[in-house]
């Protein structure tokens, strides 16, 4: 089938570079929906199980953290609603909205700086620049093969770093279980 013919029937007038992706297979990996997918999926999974990690070995105090996201000054243009909300559990369980994950995780690796890197911290920051570029509006080839890199670099950290946690898939995606 032609171009010409594809793009009358679906719309597709020409090859994608996401089809360059190393990692990504266009049919496979394609994201459904991103605000799901990485907003109330990855993101949020990440979140509580970087935290909850740095809180079993003795690195991370709930309190502390939910006192440094309380006191600290958002940009006025910042709606309340899509303010960071505190961890009311210990097991760091995300309880929120799409935008204000993405509030937190923008902002955790500010309120984690005291903290001695570690590849826990670095593999959440890869995930972090992930989405940033993902939801950027200005999305260039360099752009697409930065990430391909980073998403490599990521899986390959995460399973590293995370072999013994059992996962369980759920609607979103992958979460400890």
């Amino acid at each position: 089938m032609q171009w010409k013919e594809k793009s009358q029937l679906w719309g597709i007038n020409r090859k994608s570079p996401l089809s360059d992706i190393i990692y990504f297979s266009p049919v496979l990996d394609s994201l459904f929906d991103p605000m799901h997918v990485l907003l109330e999926g990855l993101l949020p999974n990440n979140i509580q199980l970087l935290l909850s990690t740095l809180s079993s070995q003795g690195i991370l105090n709930r309190e502390a953290l939910n006192k440094s996201i309380k006191k600290f000054e958002f940009c006025k243009n910042i709606k309340s609603s899509e303010l960071p909300k505190p961890f009311t559990s210990a097991d760091f369980k995300v309880k929120s909205t799409s935008k204000s994950v993405l509030t937190l995780a923008i902002h955790l690796p500010f309120w984690l700086r005291l903290i001695e890197d570690n590849n826990f911290l670095k593999c959440f920051r890869m995930l972090v620049a992930i989405v940033k570029i993902i939801w950027s509006q200005n999305v260039n080839y360099y752009a697409i093969q930065h990430v391909s890199n980073l998403i490599a670099q990521y899986i390959r950290t995460f399973s590293e770093i995370y072999s013994r946690t059992n996962y369980t898939k759920n609607a979103h995606a992958c979460s400890p279980s």
